[in-house]
């Protein structure tokens, strides 16, 4: 049984790097013709040309079946499990990244491999939950289905009826099937992550940190704890054609100081973007000018008005605003954001550890994505 059991995995492992070996990446979605090997569609069949009307090719020399060209559609930059990471989702990930920024080859490149790393992690905690629900799979699938029903009736309840919601997020250039499978696969990340990685620190030895460590950590971080001038900004991305929600959005921001970016973004079909923190305006921080200008010009709480920035649409809330002093590492402050970043560093090196050895038993491709590099 074992001996079987490996055998696949290798077969799969070889299929999946021979997937990605193609053109290099290439996925042809959609073949023009019969493929090798194969045969041509009978008359009358769907893929017959004569069946719509159009002119039937010349036949190949030999009276081989007439092959038509293939129309790449898009590429693959990874597998993981059954879930393929195209190249047309790590651009869009990109676009809200960094907009209309400037970006030399090497640093786009270096870009597109952080998303993809970024993606497959997030993937293989997926993979992880469904593995973990095929051990009682109805029990497992009840649940989700009933999480992910309560979550659409929320939605529809915010947008005050599933035809307004479906008629919004198909302006935003999704739908509500895509926001069902988005919290779906958010649920299994979510609990395949708590399992095991809390099972781990839970009795707290491996999140321990010592005072050798936190002052080894300050000595190599000056930067972090210089005297300085930031703020942080939290801000919603929204498509260019969501002006008029974009625009909504930001009311309801100014009108409720304690909502988070998160629940704006989901009410609104917007997306909650990472925090910027320690937004400095000096030219050694890599923030784009339009958040700095903002910082420079508004007050902690204020809201901007929809900014339209390359093919995107920002709403930026100035959540904090400190001219700071120099910070001794005696400090209690100091120390509380020194334990806290190792903390997060840990948490970080333990995840790492259990994707690279969950990898070994999920088919991922390129195998680099796991191995540290």
């Amino acid at each position: 049984m074992g001996g079987s059991c490996c055998a696949r995995r290798a077969t799969t492992r070889a299929l999946l790097g021979a997937i990605l070996a193609v053109a290099p990446g290439a996925v042809v979605l959609r073949a023009q013709g019969p493929l090798d090997g194969g045969t041509a569609p009978t008359a009358g069949e769907p893929d017959d040309p004569s069946a719509d009307g159009r002119p039937v090719p010349p036949a190949a020399p030999g009276g081989a079946a007439p092959v038509r060209e293939r129309r790449l559609l898009d590429r693959v930059k990874a597998i993981v499990g059954d879930r393929v990471i195209l190249e047309s989702s790590v651009q869009r990930q990109l676009e809200r990244n960094v907009g209309d920024a400037p970006l030399t080859p090497e640093e786009r490149a270096r870009a597109e491999r952080e998303i993809v790393r970024e993606l497959a992690r997030e993937e293989i905690w997926v993979q992880v939950g469904k593995r973990i629900g095929a051990e009682n799979p109805e029990q497992t699938q009840a649940l989700v289905d009933g999480m992910v029903r309560d979550y659409l009736d929320e939605r529809i309840q915010e947008y005050g009826s599933f035809t307004q919601m479906d008629r919004e997020l198909s302006a935003a250039g999704t739908s509500w099937q895509a926001l069902v499978e988005e919290r779906r696969a958010t649920i299994l990340r979510q609990s395949a992550w708590d399992i095991a990685l809390r099972s781990r620190f839970e009795d707290g030895p491996q999140l321990l940190v010592t005072p050798r460590e936190m002052a080894r950590y300050y000595r190599a971080n000056p930067e972090q704890f210089a005297a300085l001038d930031s703020a942080d900004l939290a801000w919603i991305a929204f498509d260019a054609g969501q002006q008029d929600a974009a625009a909504r959005a930001a009311a309801a921001w100014r009108g409720n100081e304690l909502a988070e970016a998160q629940d704006i973004a989901r009410e609104f079909g917007g997306t909650a973007m990472p925090v910027r923190r320690d937004i400095r305006q000096s030219a050694d921080d890599a923030t784009r000018e339009f958040m700095k200008a903002f910082v420079r010009e508004h007050a902690v709480g204020d809201v901007s008005e929809p900014l339209a920035v390359g093919r995107n649409l920002f709403v930026l809330k100035l959540v904090r605003k400190i001219s700071r002093p120099a910070m001794s590492f005696d400090d209690a402050l100091t120390q509380q954001a020194i334990r806290k970043a190792l903390v997060r560093m840990r948490l970080r090196e333990l995840e790492d550890r259990i994707l690279r050895w969950k990898s070994q038993s999920i088919p991922t491709a390129p195998r680099e994505l796991f191995d540290g590099r």
